[in-house]
This record gives C-alpha cells, sequence and structure tokens, in this order.
C-alpha cells in the first residue's frame, strides 16, 4: 500500500492534482471515499492494483495458487540452464534467443489448467480479473463449461469444454478469447456436489504422464518446486520394461506393482492467524508426517486430497482421478486412492516436498468441514469399494485400512460417549454424596449414626 500511495503522489506531480489528467469537474467522489480513508490519493484501477495483489498474496485466493504454482515453470527453466550449461554457451550472449529456448522446454514439461465451471456467466468485472491472470501468466489455461441453446425446440441445452489461454487470440466483439479446444459434452456433467465434476470436465485438456491436482486456496514456493526431479523419481519410471505385462513371459518383468500416488504433506499458512489456524496447522503437520508415514509404510495409505502426484496414465486408466455422484462421493478425492488401491498399485508418502494451504479459521466453518469429513465416511461406509477393501484385504493391511478411516471416526464417537458418560456419573456420584451426607447431619452440627 505504501508503494502504491508514493505512485500516486507522483503521478499528482507530473499529471496535475488530477490524475492520468482526468477531470473531475461536478464528478461525485462519494465512491472514492473509502480509498481516501485508507490513504490512496486516487481510486484508479492503476493505483489500487498493486495493493490488491499484495493482499492477494497474503490470503486464500486463487491469484495465489496460480503466481505460486507458476513457480515451476521458473525452477524448470533454472534446472535446465544449471544442468545445462552448454545451452548458455550455444547462444552466446543472445539473451533474447537464451530465454526463448528455456521457454520453449518449460512449456515442453509443464502445464497449468484451472478449471472455472463459471467462467462464462462471469460479469464484467470478473471478467477483467480472469484478463489480468492471462495476461501475467500467458501459459496459464482456463478450461470452462459452455452452454448453447439446444437444436431442437424443447430439447436439452447443449454443452461445451472449453479450453483457453493467454495466447488465445481476444475477439473485442465479444470481449471474449477464442477458444484452443471446444468439446461437446453428452450431457450435463454436473453429477455431484461440483468439486469432482470441475476436475472430470477439465481432466481431458491435460497433458503429460504426471498429474498434481491443486485446491483454490494451496501456494506453491520456488525452492519446493526445485524438488520436482526427486519427486517424479519416486514413480520409479527411470527404466521402462518393453515387454507387455500381458504377454507369456513379459509379466516377469512386472513383478513389483506400479506406483500409482505419490503423498506430500502440506504447509498451513494461515498458521499465524489466531488460535484456530494454529490448532489447524498443528493437526495437519501431524496428519502429514507422522499418520501418512506409517499408513504408506503398512500399506494403508490413501489418496486424502492435495497437492499428491498422480500417475496420470495409470489413474486415467482405471477409473479416473475423481468419482462424482451425489450422496456417495462427497469425499471424491479418497476414491482415486482406492480404485488405485484395488487395482495393485502402491501410494507412497514424501516428506522432503510441501505445498502451501489455507485453512478455515472460524468455528463455524471448521464445524462444517468436520461435519463434511464424517458425512463423507458415512457414505464411504455404503460405498462398493469399501466392500471390497473389507473382504478381501489381509488381516494386517485390513486392521490399518479400519483404523486409518472407519475406525478413526468410530474411535472419536466412543471417546465422546465415554466423556459424556464420565460427566453424568461424576455429576450423580457428586449429588449422591452431597444427599447422604446432609442425611448424616443434625440441626447441633454432631453428626448421628443411625
Amino acid at each position: 500500500m505504501k508503494d502504491t500511495k508514493i505512485l500516486a503522489e507522483e503521478s499528482a506531480v507530473f499529471n496535475g492534482t488530477t490524475p492520468f489528467g482526468m477531470e473531475e469537474k461536478g464528478k461525485s467522489k462519494t465512491n472514492d471515499l473509502p480509498f481516501y480513508c485508507i490513504g490512496f490519493k486516487s481510486a484508479a484501477p492503476e493505483y489500487t492494483l498493486r495493493t490488491r495483489i499484495w493482499a492477494s498474496l497474503r490470503a486464500q485466493t486463487l491469484y495465489r495458487t496460480v503466481s505460486g504454482m507458476m513457480n515451476y515453470s521458473k525452477a524448470i527453466k533454472l534446472l535446465y540452464r544449471v544442468e545445462n550449461p552448454e545451452v548458455v554457451q550455444q547462444y552466446g550472449g543472445n539473451t533474447d534467443r537464451l530465454e526463448r529456448a528455456l521457454e520453449h522446454m518449460s512449456r515442453r514439461k509443464f502445464k497449468f489448467v484451472v478449471s472455472m465451471q463459471r467462467y462464462s456467466k462471469f460479469n464484467k468485472e470478473e471478467h477483467e480479473n480472469a484478463e489480468f491472470l492471462l495476461r501475467a501468466y500467458p501459459d496459464l489455461q482456463i478450461a470452462y463449461l459452455e452452454e448453447e441453446a439446444p437444436r431442437k425446440e424443447g430439447g436439452d441445452p447443449r454443452l461445451f469444454s472449453v479450453l483457453i489461454d493467454g495466447h488465445s487470440e481476444f475477439i473485442p466483439e465479444t470481449g471474449r478469447r477464442k477458444a484452443k479446444f471446444r468439446i461437446e459434452l453428452p450431457g450435463n456433467p454436473i453429477l455431484g456436489d461440483g468439486k469432482s465434476d470441475n476436475q472430470n470436465h477439465a481432466i481431458i485438456f491435460y497433458r503429460g504422464e504426471y498429474l498434481q491436482l491443486i485446491d483454490a486456496n494451496q501456494d506453491n514456493y520456488l525452492e519446493e518446486c526445485l524438488k520436482i526431479r526427486n519427486i517424479l523419481g519416486e514413480f520409479e519410471e527411470h527404466s521402462v520394461s518393453a515387454q507387455s505385462p500381458y504377454s507369456e513371459y513379459g509379466h516377469k518383468e512386472f513383478k513389483r506393482p506400479p506406483v500409482a500416488i505419490v503423498g506430500a504433506r502440506e504447509y498451513i499458512f494461515s498458521e499465524n492467524i489466531g488460535i484456530l489456524g494454529d490448532i489447524a496447522a498443528g493437526k495437519e503437520q501431524t496428519f502429514g508426517t507422522l499418520s501418512a508415514r506409517a499408513w504408506a509404510w503398512i500399506g494403508g495409505k490413501l489418496h486424502y486430497g492435495h497437492p499428491d502426484f498422480l500417475n496420470g496414465v495409470y489413474m486415467n486408466t482405471r477409473g479416473g482421478v475423481s468419482k462424482a455422484q451425489k450422496g456417495l462421493h462427497l469425499n471424491e478425492d479418497i476414491y482415486a486412492g482406492m480404485n488405485a488401491f484395488g487395482r495393485g498399485g502402491r501410494i507412497k508418502h514424501t516428506e522432503y516436498y510441501q505445498c502451501g494451504k489455507g485453512r478455515d479459521l472460524g468455528f463455524g466453518t471448521i464445524l462444517n468441514f468436520q461435519t463434511k469429513i464424517g458425512t463423507g465416511m458415512g457414505e464411504q461406509m455404503l460405498s462398493r469399494e469399501y466392500y471390497y477393501m473389507g473382504t478381501q484385504l489381509p488381516i494386517d493391511r485390513f486392521l490399518t485400512f479400519y483404523y486409518g478411516h472407519p475406525g478413526f471416526h468410530i474411535n472419536n464417537m466412543l471417546i465422546i460417549l465415554a466423556v459424556q458418560c464420565f460427566i453424568v456419573t461424576s455429576k450423580s456420584d457428586s449429588r449422591l454424596l452431597f444427599q447422604v451426607c446432609s442425611a448424616y447431619s443434625t440441626s447441633s452440627g454432631v453428626p448421628s449414626y443411625p
């Protein structure tokens, strides 16, 4: 904000009292009062933008997520440049050509797709914000749903999955960008609670071998992005056999199950905002280290959300990365883990990599989150995946699976019930003791025994 105020004052010096030479005679400044109260000399977007960015990078916003995840591009360029010094020598000090070569390598290795269902229904202000993201990060891709009128009167509207990026042509007449890909869908893809449908309609636009699914309130850091080579090495695909696993002799080279998911922990960046943030951070620290480490070693870990890395080829050919049926798949992430778990894939866990994550900081939102987790577990108990796990797993992995998932909630219920029984019993005992003492007392204060 200090930089923004300085910028406004400098502009006033060079351009007169009115920034950008705009006349304000007869113009009401009532709408600008909130800006003046906090020190702005002008409410022009050019002055408020830097402060909005500053605030966005310190809250749970999409801008923070996009700016953090685009650090992968910087990390790839840096690693390519350091590990291949001959590339720098090849261009002989021509920084423009070198930068283009690094950009080309980054685009080959990394794609970032943001799934926005409502993009086609954005208002003017929301479109301007999305355009700012596309101009700031031209390689950012946005997947959204577009609706068209039905071909026949009275029919269902036609729905399309559309992909654009910062390089797409801007059409001034419509104020929109020309689509790179536009795929008609067989029907309405919104089948569940929204998040899983968002992933499923955009998954067709992913390219590459590995996936990292990210929530819109996460963050990333350059030093963590530099570990991407180590993370991808956890999938153990350095030397892949050319044999078919279904041939007569090819199965001998596939004795070890493939790695389907590599788990990672989260750093709760909202830990410094009150006691609730601190508690959420401590809980996540325990879950992402002690619990996940033990479950992965025993063989009972699943996919509990993000920022886990997924083997895209393996997962998309064995049930997908997310399930979306309303009333059954509220916790959609864990079903990807059960798909991989039930089809022979291994799930590993790493602790040297982490992503930033924002958590809810109100009692009501925390209670709603716990309600969601508990409701999702109840729905999981009805699923066929749980039936397969409960009937097919060996006793050691079954007990691990039980204690780490439904048993955890049953244990919480028993603890709460035990605490309530203890309080009721203690209150009854104290009341009974009070009555006994009163019965043994006389008017003279000398106890009389019957």
